[in-house]
C-alpha cells in the first residue's frame, strides 16, 4: 500500500512522520513524496527535500518559482504513473491544493493535514478545497464546522504541541538543561524557521535585545533556537555581530521557551508554542511592502497571532510592519517584564486544555479509514 506524503517545512515533516510511523505499527505502508529528516526516518522515498518548498509570501516566492513548478510537475507525473492509495498533503496549502485537485481527478483519496487559515484570510479557498480534498484534518476546534457547511468532510484532531508540552512549565529544569544562569532575566528570541524570516526579523530581534541589555538594570541573557540546519549559517553570522550580548543557541525551541521569562516571537506556530509554555510574549512580523498589501486585502481578522485568534481577542500585543521596530519592541518587553500578565497567562491555560487531544492517534484512525 502506497501513501504519497508532501510536507512543505519542518513542522509538517515531524507531524506527518509521527502519524505515518503510528500507521506502520499495524499496517504495511510504503511512503514516497517530499519531506525532511523525520519522514526519511520512517522510510519515505524522497523526490525532493521539504525545505525546497519553504518560502513565504508572494514576492519572496518569485525567485523560487521555476524550481517549485519543476517540483510540482514531477509530483503530477508520479501520481499518474505510480498511483498511490492515498495522497497526504501536510500544510503548504498553496502548493498542495493544486496537486490535490489533480489527485482527486485521478480518484485518489486526498487527506489534507492542517487546515489552511481560511477563517483568517482568503476564505474563498474553501471552493478549491471542496474540489480537491476528501477529508480535512483540523488542529483547532472551530474549524470542522466551516468545512461541514461547505460540504467537506473534516475532523478535529487537536494540536500535537498541546499533548507534547506539559500543562505546567518547569523553568528551573529547562535552565539547568541549557546550562544557563537561573537568576538572570531570560528572553527567548524566535525570529522564524526560514531564511526569509531571519532576513527580516533576525537583526530586528537582536537590536531589540541590545536595547534591553543596555537600558534595563538587570542581568540579561537571551536564548535563540536554531529551527533547522538551513538557517543555521545565517543565524551564526548574525549572532557574531552582537558579541556584547549573552546569547545561548539551542536546537530546541521548547527548551528556549520553557526557560524564558518572556519571549519575542515571529507570528506563526511559535506563538502558539509560547502560549502553551505559558510565557508572556510579543508577536512581531515584517514582510515586503507588496506582500503586506496583498495579504491586507485578503484578510478579515483584526489579529494575526494564533493565541489571539484562538482567544477571539487581543491577549498578546502584535507589532506588524513599521510598528515592528526596536524601540517599540523594547518598550513592549519592558512592560511585560514589569507586569504579572495574569489575564494573558489564564487565556494560555484555556487554550492548552482546548487543544489537548491524542492528535497522532486520531489522525491515524482517519487515514487508516481511507486505506
Amino acid at each position: 500500500m502506497l501513501v504519497t506524503a508532501i510536507a512543505g517545512e519542518t513542522s509538517g515533516d515531524i507531524l506527518a512522520a509521527n502519524v505515518l510511523y503510528n500507521l506502520q505499527t499495524y499496517r504495511e505502508v510504503n511512503i514516497n513524496g517530499i519531506g525532511g529528516s523525520w519522514l526519511k526516518e520512517v522510510g519515505q522515498k524522497q523526490w525532493f527535500d521539504c525545505h525546497d518548498l519553504a518560502v513565504r509570501g508572494y514576492v519572496e516566492a518569485l525567485p523560487a518559482l521555476f524550481k517549485i513548478l519543476k517540483i510540482r510537475k514531477h509530483i503530477l507525473t508520479q501520481l499518474k504513473e505510480n498511483k498511490p492509495s492515498l495522497y497526504l498533503g501536510i500544510d503548504a496549502a498553496d502548493f498542495n491544493l493544486h496537486i490535490e485537485q489533480y489527485a482527486h481527478k485521478l480518484n485518489i483519496p486526498v487527506i489534507h493535514f492542517i487546515s489552511p487559515s481560511i477563517w483568517a484570510w482568503r476564505k474563498e479557498r474553501i471552493h478549491k478545497i471542496k474540489q480537491a480534498v476528501t477529508h480535512m484534518l483540523c488542529l483547532f476546534p472551530f474549524e470542522p464546522e466551516i468545512y461541514h457547511k461547505a460540504g467537506v468532510q473534516a475532523t478535529y484532531v487537536g494540536h500535537p504541541l498541546a499533548s507534547k508540552i506539559n500543562i505546567e512549565p518547569n523553568t528551573i529544569k529547562a535552565r539547568q538543561e541549557l546550562e544557563i544562569n537561573q537568576e538572570f532575566t531570560t528572553i527567548a528570541l524566535l525570529p522564524g524557521s526560514r531564511n526569509s524570516e531571519i532576513k527580516y526579523l533576525g537583526k530586528l530581534f537582536l537590536d531589540t535585545a541590545s536595547l534591553l541589555d543596555k537600558y534595563i538594570e538587570r542581568k540579561m541573557q537571551f536564548i535563540l533556537p536554531i529551527a533547522n540546519k538551513n538557517i543555521q549559517e545565517n543565524i551564526l553570522n548574525l549572532v557574531r555581530k552582537y558579541p556584547h550580548l549573552n546569547i545561548t543557541l539551542t536546537n530546541s525551541s521548547s527548551l528556549a521557551l520553557e526557560s524564558c521569562d518572556a519571549a519575542l516571537i515571529a507570528s506563526g506556530t511559535a506563538s502558539l508554542e509560547t502560549a502553551l509554555h505559558k510565557k508572556p510574549m510579543l508577536i512581531a512580523y515584517q514582510v515586503p511592502w507588496l506582500t503586506a498589501q496583498i495579504m491586507k486585502r485578503q484578510g478579515y481578522l483584526p489579529y494575526v497571532g494564533l493565541p489571539n485568534i484562538l482567544a477571539g481577542k487581543f491577549i498578546v500585543p502584535e507589532y506588524l510592519q513599521s510598528k515592528a521596530n526596536p524601540k517599540a519592541l523594547f518598550k513592549g518587553l519592558v512592560k511585560l517584564l514589569n507586569s504579572e500578565n495574569k489575564d494573558m497567562i489564564e487565556e494560555f491555560y484555556n487554550i492548552h486544555h482546548s487543544l489537548r487531544m491524542d492528535t497522532i492517534g486520531k489522525s491515524t484512525e482517519v487515514i487508516a479509514g481511507y486505506l
